[in-house]
């Protein structure tokens, strides 16, 4: 809450105007320029003044948040809920809401156990990316809930939830919302991102700046208006304390999108969006630079080698393939004119592309994943591309057709096969 609320100052502090393509946008872009700005002014308060202010920072930051949300004149900043961003799901439909209670049973029941997690040996699962340093907030303001809670509501709950919020949002620029749901359904049922989980409760968070920042690619660029960059300039500092190879190409692909955005026309509008980047790139910068006069060969990231296999273990992945042809296909067939209608997916198909491209680039910048973890990255990237061919079924049958239904029910149990929920359910079982 705390971060939405900082993301909710930022926005009404610089006006920041912008277009939607769905409610959930705003909050996932409320949350992460949150904890974006948090992690950078927690980051200057430890450089600045030394770790015994961070806790003071914190505190003060949940007091300045407070007083702001409780303002008792009109002048108040906060003039709507958290729930109005929620309009979405207001309007699912049945087998929808199905849908969405089957993602939140198996999300509850795949919490992990940590209790053999010391007071301090915690810090052997930290690395320097920028949204573990947030735990310190977690730490400062949480103090009495026990190191094994802290590490559950902030990794799991929250970097979790918003990990899948995420994806979902992501989603919705190229499928419907039942498509959008059966695809993080498929990847929450999915046993080995589970156990990669139970293993490492830091794993959805530690692959977040790489998700966050091909959303922010994605909405910023659509969002219609250039001081959304701001937002951006950010996001590009969650790179910042990882390798100098990925560090680099997500500041150069960042910059470079200003240039290859159809909506800046104009050479101002450019200039423009470069200015309000150029804090967050500077940052990032700046902390790459530090990086390298302090000789970090970033010994505390997790290295960890992982067979390609690991990912197509799940059945329901084998359909990526398939998804992959059928988006070559269609775009094929409608840039030769022999598609009448054009389907959603292709709405923003050089995203969808792009997507492909910098997987493959992940693969290979991180050595297959040793030199630093890209596995819940991947999943995503998987699923993505297992949903076009479900999408182009349901358009070819037309909205009210019969058997629509039927094939959701094929698809759903095809997504929850080898689930392991039993084993879930165990797990939390012997939490409680």
């Amino acid at each position: 809450m705390n971060f939405y609320l900082v993301g909710l100052y930022l926005d009404y502090l610089f006006k920041i105007y912008y277009h939607l393509n769905s409610s959930l946008d705003r909050m996932v872009y409320r949350l992460i320029f949150g904890a974006s700005f948090t992690s950078i002014l927690l980051l200057c308060t430890s450089f600045l003044f030394g770790e015994t202010y961070v806790s003071i920072c914190c505190v003060g930051l949940v007091l300045v948040n407070l007083i702001f949300a409780a303002y008792p004149t009109s002048a108040r900043v906060i003039h709507t809920n958290v729930s109005s961003n929620l309009g979405e799901l207001k309007h699912l439909d049945k087998l929808e809401k199905v849908l969405l209670g089957m993602f939140a049973i198996y999300f509850f029941t795949s919490v992990p156990d940590i209790r053999f997690v010391e007071n301090s040996g915690f810090k052997s699962f930290l690395t320097k990316d920028l949204f573990h340093q947030n735990f310190r907030f977690v730490e400062s303001v949480f103090f009495n809930f026990g190191r094994v809670n802290q590490l559950v509501g902030y990794f799991y709950f929250f970097l979790g939830g918003l990990y899948y919020l995420i994806i979902y949002s992501f989603f919705r620029f190229f499928y419907s919302r039942r498509v959008s749901l059966i695809g993080i359904l498929a990847i929450i049922t999915n046993w080995n991102l589970v156990k990669l989980v139970y293993g490492d409760i830091t794993t959805y968070g530690t692959s977040l700046y790489l998700l966050a920042f091909m959303w922010g690619l994605l909405w910023v660029n659509t969002s219609k208006s250039y001081r959304t960059n701001l937002f951006f300039g950010l996001i590009l500092t969650l790179s910042a304390h990882h390798p100098l190879q990925i560090s680099m190409t997500i500041l150069f692909i960042g910059l470079l999108s200003v240039f290859l955005t159809p909506d800046l026309r104009t050479t101002w509008a450019k200039f423009q969006s470069l200015k309000y980047m150029s804090l967050g790139a500077g940052v990032a910068l700046a902390l790459a630079v530090i990086d390298i006069m302090m000789g970090d060969d970033f010994g505390l990231l997790q290295r960890q080698s992982f067979s390609f296999n690991l990912f197509f273990k799940k059945a329901f992945n084998i359909l990526s393939s398939v998804g992959l042809i059928v988006l070559l296909s269609s775009y094929g067939m409608l840039r030769l004119g022999k598609l009448k209608s054009s389907f959603s997916f292709l709405g923003q198909v050089n995203y969808l592309f792009f997507t492909f491209v910098f997987a493959i680039a992940l693969l290979f910048l991180s050595g297959n994943g040793q030199l630093f973890d890209i596995s819940a990255f991947l999943f995503f990237a998987i699923v993505l591309y297992c949903l076009p061919a479900l999408e182009l079924i349901l358009n070819s049958l037309g909205l009210f057709h019969r058997k629509r239904n039927l094939i959701f029910l094929l698809y759903i149990l095809f997504a929850i096969l080898d689930s392991h929920f039993e084993s879930r359910v165990k797990t939390l079982i012997s939490l409680l």
